[in-house]
């Protein structure tokens, strides 16, 4: 996949992620369906980083500890967006009804769905940041002084 469409499938999930953690300016039925949404968005964010994630496993394997603190983060990113989104979907009031389902314990998925979500906005702050030199990077390659952009694309820019 080319590096402009990571980047605006990044920006769409980062979108997403953000409308969708706050059911106080969306309403609930909305934070649910726009989590799902969120999830999907996050998990072909994922899907097309595979490649970088595989070179990160192997700079992590030769002892890199940046490498190893990557992985690290990524890993507990995962672990805690699986844990939110399923406590997140079990304790729906709007999408398991939809579909004629129910899941009990509510007083168990509810406190667990709240507490994963803090830590996964945290461990997605930190991850954003981690990477925003990557970002700088690409925006600032990107970018063109004055014009069109048929007249960047004429002096070099991509």
């Amino acid at each position: 996949m080319p590096k402009k469409r990571k980047v605006a499938l990044d920006a769409v999930a980062a979108v997403f992620f953000a409308v969708a953690v706050l059911p106080q300016l969306t309403g609930i039925a909305a934070h649910e369906w726009l989590g799902i949404v969120a999830l999907v968005a996050l998990l072909a964010h994922l899907a097309a980083r595979l490649d970088a994630l595989a070179g990160l496993c192997r700079a992590a394997a030769r002892r890199s500890f940046l490498a190893l603190a990557r992985v690290a983060l990524d890993a507990a990113l995962f672990l805690t967006l699986a844990v939110c989104a399923v406590s997140g979907v079990l304790v729906s009031a709007t999408v398991l009804p939809t579909f004629g389902l129910f899941a009990p314990g509510y007083f168990v998925w509810d406190p667990l769905h709240a507490a994963s979500a803090k830590v996964l906005l945290a461990l997605v702050l930190v991850h954003a940041v981690s990477h925003a030199g990557k970002l700088t990077g690409f925006l600032k390659t990107r970018r063109f002084k004055g014009g069109t952009a048929r007249d960047a694309k004429r002096n070099g820019a991509r």
